[in-house]
């Protein structure tokens, strides 16, 4: 082990070769041997940085992976003590058991969540809508919900004949910032502070309609009885209005293009495998959601 720290404080990697197995190993006796010993303060923190340089930092540690999304019930919830329940959060526990990886599964703010799984190494997004633009951006690992988007409105109120979308241009549509829907209706010619109102999450969204701030709001019309529950709303007193059929999209766990191709073909198989043994479809069951 000495000579392997004599050979980089000596600059000299002629025929040095290392095991991802004893990574770990090395940089505990670096730290116990140099770190401990050495007069020159500097010179443990620079003979780390080469180990980093020449064998990359998955290679010395492990890498937890991080499932994360926004709550969306019941796809995905959390309560006051920060449990966490719903059907893609069973669905990714199920996963995790199943292919043996170290993980953890966090809920955040999805502009949050959504920059994460795109940017990050091992950051797996719970429920990320499946579009051309977003295709390119990510790794797919696999189905796991289909979302269909609804125009949503409230009953008993003035009703505006609309057979399009185009037709709710003269509305105040409401969806959330960073959605794929919001950038749907950015797209198809909505502008914000005219006819586009932009929430911060799906519970503002829903407020902002049962306080009459907007006429309609874009979201999927099978959950949405769920999470108009989840922040303190009647689901009983919305109505569907329109299906926007070019926003029925597949939902799937995906992430970005800095986590191994290894690890992704792993949860892949995992995916694939709960699937057919009919863990998927339980858990779709219990959470009264189709599986599609």
């Amino acid at each position: 082990m000495l000579v392997l720290f004599d050979l980089l404080a000596r600059n000299d990697h002629s025929g040095l070769t290392i095991s991802k197995d004893i990574g770990s190993h090395i940089v505990t006796m670096y730290r116990v041997r140099f770190c401990k010993y050495s007069r020159n303060k500097r010179l443990p923190w620079l003979l780390l940085s080469t180990l980093l340089c020449l064998f990359g930092p998955a290679k010395l540690v492990a890498q937890e992976l991080i499932f994360v999304g926004q709550a969306v019930p019941p796809l995905i919830i959390v309560d006051e003590s920060n449990q966490k329940s719903g059907a893609l959060v069973e669905l990714a526990q199920a996963l995790i058991d199943f292919t043996e990886v170290k993980a953890s599964i966090e809920i955040l703010p999805w502009a949050r969540a959504y920059e994460m799984g795109l940017n990050d190494a091992n950051v797996i997004l719970l429920s990320v809508l499946k579009t051309k633009i977003r295709e390119p951006q990510f790794q797919w690992i696999g189905k796991v919900h289909q979302a269909r988007a609804h125009l949503i409105g409230l009953k008993g109120h003035p009703e505006v004949l609309i057979s399009k979308l185009e037709d709710a241009k003269v509305l105040r549509v409401g969806s959330v910032r960073g959605y794929g829907s919001a950038a749907y209706l950015v797209k198809n010619g909505f502008k914000e502070r005219y006819n586009l109102v932009l929430a911060s999450d799906m519970a503002q969204m829903w407020g902002l309609l049962f306080n009459e701030r907007v006429d309609v709001v874009l979201s999927n019309f099978q959950t949405s009885p769920y999470e108009i529950k989840s922040v303190g709303y009647d689901p009983s007193k919305v109505i569907d209005i329109l299906e926007v059929a070019a926003l029925t999209n597949e939902l799937q766990f995906a992430t970005g293009h800095n986590t191994p191709l290894e690890t992704v073909e792993k949860l892949r198989k995992g995916l694939s495998a709960l699937k057919k043994q009919g863990t998927y479809k339980k858990i779709m069951t219990k959470w009264e959601l189709t599986a599609d």
